[in-house]
């Protein structure tokens, strides 16, 4: 099986991208950047508003649109029909929300001169390590859970290195973001990152995720998919079987995302559990939302007991509905 990536660098998708980490991300952001994009992020935000949008929303949307659509007004439209409806917002918020876009491009390209260039430079080493395990470790993902997961095909924006490494799947639009670091760490590369990120995109197809409420989905995915790429890449000798990656994955991949040191028992318990069982992926995720408890909405997850207990009850509810005639 062969996975087709297409790879983009745009001056949008990093200056949105940096400015999302402002406003949203407890992580710091590269001390000059900040520096340089903080009153045009500012003026983005306040105009995001003053518009009366869900800024959350609007967010979401923005940011992996970048990539696709140079024109900023017509980028603005996009992610406005998308988080709010045609028509939602008049004509002068357009054009400001356009110009703020605009200033804070303008803000990054003084900050970075040579911004795509140094990306595309940057990035090289991680295309080349993708071509020689990507197809092998997501065949792998297909094989130890289903094979619809993994995506045929999916859009990879490549991005300067604002969090000093970071990325997000963005299951609606089939694409992923990762920054382009200039050295990765030698326990975790950053292949085996992008892989994490691209094994997410399916979940959210109904198959797999028609019981989960669709704002839990995303985070889901990113929690249910960590063990099984590093399982992927275990088997695949990719990376030591070292006790401890599970707990650097948790805190490199979903810093300040979660609460980090409750998540690794919980997550190695329910792959476990998964394993042993292979209950149907839709039962597998399921359990893993029932586990992890109601603190999703604040990006806060809490832990409950028992948590193989939950695995089990609910693939036996499913081999029992899968007897029935």
């Amino acid at each position: 099986m062969s996975i087709t990536i297409a790879w983009r660098v745009s001056l949008s998708a990093t200056s949105l991208h940096a400015a999302e980490a402002v406003v949203h991300s407890s992580l710091p952001v590269e001390t000059k950047l900040r520096t340089s994009i903080a009153e045009p992020t500012r003026q983005l935000q306040s105009e995001i508003l003053a518009a009366g949008l869900d800024e959350k929303t609007f967010w979401e949307h923005l940011v992996p649109l970048s990539g696709a659509v140079e024109n900023n007004r017509h980028l603005i439209e996009a992610a406005l029909r998308k988080a709010a409806g045609e028509g939602c917002c008049s004509p002068m918020s357009i054009h400001r929300l356009a110009g703020c876009v605009a200033d804070l491009e303008a803000a990054v390209r003084r900050a970075q001169p040579d911004l795509l260039d140094n990306v595309a430079a940057r990035a090289e080493p991680l295309r080349q390590q993708w071509q020689a395990h990507g197809d092998g470790l997501l065949c792998q993902i297909g094989r130890l859970t289903e094979e619809r997961l993994v995506v045929p095909s999916a859009t990879v924006d490549l991005l300067y290195p604002a969090l000093g490494g970071a990325g997000s799947a963005h299951l609606l639009y089939n694409t992923v973001r990762i920054e382009a670091v200039d050295a990765e760490s030698p326990r975790l590369p950053e292949f085996v990152r992008l892989g994490w990120l691209l094994s997410q995109l399916n979940v959210d197809l109904p198959m797999f995720s028609e019981q989960i409420p669709a704002d839990r989905r995303s985070p889901l995915a990113g929690l249910a998919m960590l063990p099984a790429m590093l399982s992927a890449a275990w088997e695949l000798d990719l990376l030591p079987r070292d006790p401890d990656l599970p707990a650097l994955a948790v805190q490199s991949w979903l810093a300040g995302r979660f609460q980090a040191e409750k998540l690794t028992p919980t997550l190695e318990s329910w792959w476990q559990s998964y394993q042993e069982m292979r209950p149907r992926w839709q039962v597998a995720l399921s359990a893993l939302d029932a586990m992890l408890g109601n603190g999703i909405e604040e990006s806060v997850w809490t832990v409950k007991e028992e948590t193989a207990h939950d695995l089990g009850c609910l693939a036996g509810r499913d081999a029992a509905h899968q007897e029935l005639p």
